[in-house]
């Protein structure tokens, strides 16, 4: 099975790099402002990745009225 990064909203791009540069804030990681990531740890990418996630599966767990199940 093919696999891609490609959006399935392709307008929500903005709205994920926004995303992307808050939680990078509140971690206190540096996004490079070059764009370029490959001298990012992997570690840092991982968390930013992780928090994208963890923030998007609660924004829909909110929209459709479940609780959200907090395992840390």
């Amino acid at each position: 099975m093919s696999r891609s990064n490609q959006l399935v909203v392709p307008e929500c791009r903005a709205a994920l790099e926004q995303l992307k540069f808050e939680i990078a804030r509140e971690l206190g990681i540096q996004i490079p402002q070059d764009g370029y990531y490959g001298n990012m740890l992997t570690r840092e990418a991982g968390q930013i990745g992780g928090n994208i996630t963890k923030k998007a599966r609660a924004n829909r767990r909110a929209a459709i009225g479940r609780p959200i199940l907090n395992f840390a």
